[in-house]
C-alpha cells in the first residue's frame, strides 16, 4: 500500500446508518478512527464497514512510508493488528506496535482513544498493553479476532459491525466524549452553512478565474462569491471590536473573527446536544465503592470546579487572568497591589489563623471588561485583589458573608485546593504595560469572571440613604 487511504459515506455531515441501528452506541462521525494492518485485505474490511455506517476513517499500514509525518489529532478509536510482517526481527512484536503507535497516536496530546487489538495473534495483546501503557498512552482496550468475523474464507460485514458495537460500547466515558465532540462538528458545520449562505454561491456571477497566490493551475471558483464573502467576514471582525477595526493585520482581523464565530458556535452546541440525545445516552452512572459512597478521591469536587471555572491564561494580560500579587515572577516588580488583608476575610472564630496567613497565597483579577479589550480601548487594567485561602485548613463558613467579598467555588489549583476570595474595596487600575502583569497563573473561565463582574459592578454602584439616627 503506498498511500494513506481514507474512507467516508456520501454527504456524511450527519449521524451514520449505524448510530440511528444501534442508538446505545457513539463513534465519531468526522474521523479519529484509524485503522493499522500490515495486510490491506485484512483492513479494507473495517474501513467498508465504517464507511456503510458514515464514519470517516484512515486506513495506515506500520511501513514507514504509510505513516504520517506529524501524529493525528482527535483520535478516538484505534483498530490494531498486533503482528507485522517485514518487521526487524530484533524487535519484539509489542515493540513494533508501540513504534508505530508513537507515530499515529501522542500520547501527550491526543486524550483517551479505544483501542480494538484486530488481530489472529491475541497471545500478544497483554505485552503490547503492558508497554503502550509503560509510554503514556491513555485507551480503553478490547478484542476482535479476525477469524471470528470470517465465513466461508470472507470477511463478513456485518458481523464486523456487531463487533465494533460491542468493542466501543465498553467505554462509557468516551461514549460521552465522542457524542459531544460530534455534536460539536456538527455546530460548526452549521455556523458555516448560515454564514456562506449569506451570498449564495453563483447567485450573481458565472465561473470566474480562480486567485492562485502560488500560481500554476487552480480549480476555478465563483470569485464574486469569494469577495462578498471576505466582506461578511470582515464585518465580523468590525462587530466584535466595536464597530470598527483597530488594525488591519491579518492576524488580528482574523482574530475577531474567529471570536465572533465561536460566540455563534455555543447556541449551535446546544441545539445540537439536544438532538443528539434523542438517540440516546451512554450509561454514565458512577460506581459505587464498597461503602456505598462514590468511588472518587477526596479532592473530586475541587478538580471538577477547577476544570469547570478555570483555564490556562493567555499570553498577553486578558480579562480574567489572575496575576500572583507581590511575587517575584518573570522578571517582574514584587511590589504589590492593594494587597488584602486576610483577616479582613476570616471570621472571628476562624481557628488557625497564623497558619492561614503563612498559606494564603495574593493574587489579582483582571476585571476589565472583555469589550473595551476586544475594542482595544482600554486606558488602564482594571484589577480586583483578593487571597487564595487553602481549603486544607478552613471551611467555607469560617470565611466572611460580607457584601465586600466574594468567595469562589472550593478548586484545586497549583497543586492544592484553594478558596478565591477577593475584596471589592480594593478594587484597582494600573497603567497599560505594568511589569507586574507579565506572567500570570491561570485565568478564569468567562461564566464565572462574569459572576465577579457583576458583583462587583453592584458594590461600587450601591446607594445610601442619609439620614438622622433617634
Amino acid at each position: 500500500m503506498n498511500a494513506p487511504d481514507a474512507g467516508r459515506a456520501a454527504g456524511g455531515s450527519g449521524p451514520g446508518e449505524e448510530s440511528r441501528r444501534d442508538p446505545g452506541v457513539i463513534m465519531p462521525d468526522g474521523g479519529g478512527i484509524v485503522i493499522i494492518d500490515d495486510k490491506e485485505d485484512d483492513g479494507r474490511p473495517l474501513l467498508r464497514a465504517l464507511v456503510r455506517g458514515g464514519h470517516m476513517a484512515t486506513l495506515l499500514t506500520p511501513d514507514p512510508k504509510d505513516l504520517p509525518e506529524k501524529p493525528l489529532g482527535g483520535v478516538r478509536i484505534v483498530f490494531l493488528d498486533l503482528v507485522f510482517s517485514n518487521w526487524p526481527p530484533d524487535k519484539t512484536a509489542a515493540d513494533a506496535v508501540e513504534t508505530v503507535m508513537r507515530s499515529v497516536v501522542d500520547p501527550k496530546k491526543n486524550g483517551p482513544f479505544v483501542l480494538i487489538f484486530w488481530t489472529n495473534n491475541g497471545g500478544e495483546a497483554e505485552g503490547a498493553k503492558k508497554v503502550l501503557k509503560e509510554s503514556g498512552f491513555r485507551f480503553v482496550p478490547a478484542m476482535m479476532e479476525k477469524d471470528d468475523y470470517r465465513e466461508g474464507g470472507e470477511f463478513n460485514l456485518e458481523k464486523i459491525r456487531a463487533g465494533m458495537r460491542r468493542s466501543v460500547k465498553v467505554a462509557s466515558t468516551l461514549q460521552l466524549f465522542m457524542l459531544w465532540e460530534n455534536s460539536v462538528r456538527r455546530a460548526g458545520e452549521g455556523v458555516v452553512r448560515r454564514l456562506s449562505d449569506l451570498h449564495a454561491a453563483g447567485a450573481e456571477c458565472g465561473e470566474a478565474e480562480a486567485r492562485n497566490p502560488d500560481g500554476g493551475d487552480a480549480n476555478p471558483i465563483d470569485r464574486e462569491w469569494d469577495d462578498k464573502m471576505l466582506e461578511a467576514i470582515d464585518g465580523l471582525a468590525r462587530a466584535v471590536g466595536g464597530g470598527r477595526t483597530a488594525s488591519r493585520e491579518p492576524a488580528r482581523v482574523a482574530e475577531k473573527a474567529l471570536y465572533a464565530l465561536n460566540a455563534a458556535l455555543g447556541d449551535s452546541t446546544h441545539r445540537e446536544t439536544r438532538g443528539a440525545l434523542r438517540n440516546g445516552a451512554p450509561d454514565l452512572r458512577a460506581p459505587r465503592a464498597a461503602g456505598g459512597g462514590r468511588a472518587n478521591p477526596g479532592d473530586r469536587d475541587g478538580k471538577i470546579n477547577s476544570w469547570l471555572l478555570t483555564r490556562d491564561a493567555d499570553d498577553e494580560p486578558a480579562p480574567g487572568s489572575v496575576y500572583p500579587n507581590g511575587e517575584p515572577r518573570g522578571g517582574g516588580s514584587a511590589a504589590p497591589i492593594r494587597r488584602v488583608e486576610v483577616d479582613d476575610l476570616l471570621r472571628r472564630e476562624t481557628p488557625g489563623k497564623e497558619d492561614l496567613r503563612s498559606r494564603a497565597r495574593h493574587v489579582v483579577l483582571e476585571v476589565t471588561p472583555a469589550c473595551d479589550h476586544a475594542e482595544e480601548k482600554m486606558r488602564a487594567h482594571r484589577l480586583l485583589p483578593g487571597a487564595m485561602l487553602p481549603g486544607s485548613l478552613l471551611k467555607r463558613k469560617h470565611i466572611k458573608s460580607a457584601e465586600y467579598a466574594y468567595t469562589s467555588p472550593v478548586m484545586f489549583l497549583e497543586g492544592d485546593l484553594y478558596y478565591m476570595v477577593f475584596d471589592f474595596r480594593r478594587f484597582t487600575s494600573v497603567d497599560i504595560g505594568d511589569p507586574r502583569l507579565r506572567d500570570p497563573a491561570f485565568a478564569l473561565q468567562s461564566e464565572l469572571l462574569a459572576d465577579i463582574q457583576s458583583k462587583l459592578s453592584n458594590h461600587v454602584s450601591r446607594t445610601g440613604v442619609v439620614s438622622l439616627r433617634p
